[in-house]
Order: structure tokens, then sequence, then C-alpha cells
């Protein structure tokens, strides 16, 4: 996911940054504070860019990236009683692995254009990442 954002952005290490306060907050309480303000200034920027580049598929890297924090933070809140899930909430709300997915495929699974063994590959990825952590 991160080659995607250094495609369009050569040199600039912020979400490789936040990802790396994310798995230090995850050890270290102490850095939560911390990584939570980075994300947030990842966040902001990322709207800024989504805004201005109208790319909002590869600036969901920098989204997924400052979610992370907040996944390794706290639990994800999943509404079951949502009959569209992810696709129709904001940023904010979308599950985690789904935003670096839909970055991944260049878009959401619904739209045409997008690259589905791309997104099929990120989910291999993630399952046997997580194959691997259990």
């Amino acid at each position: 996911m991160l080659p995607l954002w250094e495609q369009d952005r050569p040199g600039d290490r912020e979400p490789h940054d936040v990802l790396a306060l994310a798995r230090t907050a995850l050890h270290d309480a102490g850095e939560a504070d911390h990584a939570r303000a980075q994300a947030g200034r990842l966040w902001a920027r990322t709207d800024n860019i989504t805004q201005l580049a109208g790319e909002p598929a590869r600036a969901m890297v920098g989204y997924a990236c400052a979610k992370a924090v907040n996944v390794a933070l706290y639990d994800e809140e999943f509404g079951a009683d949502d009959p569209d899930g992810d696709r129709d909430r904001d940023a904010a709300r979308v599950d985690t692995a789904f935003m670096a997915a839909a970055a991944s495929a260049g878009g959401l699974p619904e739209q045409t254009f997008t690259d589905t063994e791309a997104r099929r590959g990120f989910w291999r990825w993630w399952l046997g990442a997580a194959r691997e952590l259990g």
C-alpha cells in the first residue's frame, strides 16, 4: 500500500512515520497521545490532498495509515445494523482494511475501473498476515 503513496509523493515519509508510531503505541501507552496527534495531522493532510488532487483511491493510503493508529489503540466499531456496510460511510467510519484494499485496487469494489486482482492480492496478503499472527 505504501508504494502507491510513494508513486505520487516521492520522499514523503509521513505515512511510514505514522505506522511506526502505531507500532510504538501498541507497546508504550505513553506514546498514545503523540501517535494520535500525528495520525490526526496525516488525516487532515490526506483530506486536503483528496480535495486538491481529486484522487480519493490513492489518498486512502493516508487515511488507512492514520486509522492504523486508532486500531492499535482502540477496537474498531462495526455497525452490524448498517445494511449498506462500509461503502456509504465517510472515511472516518470505514474499516481500515477495506480502505487499504480500495487504495490497492484504485477504487471501491463497485466501481468498474478498479483493479480486481490488486484488491484480491491485498486480501490474500492480509489473510496470510493474520494467519501468521494466529
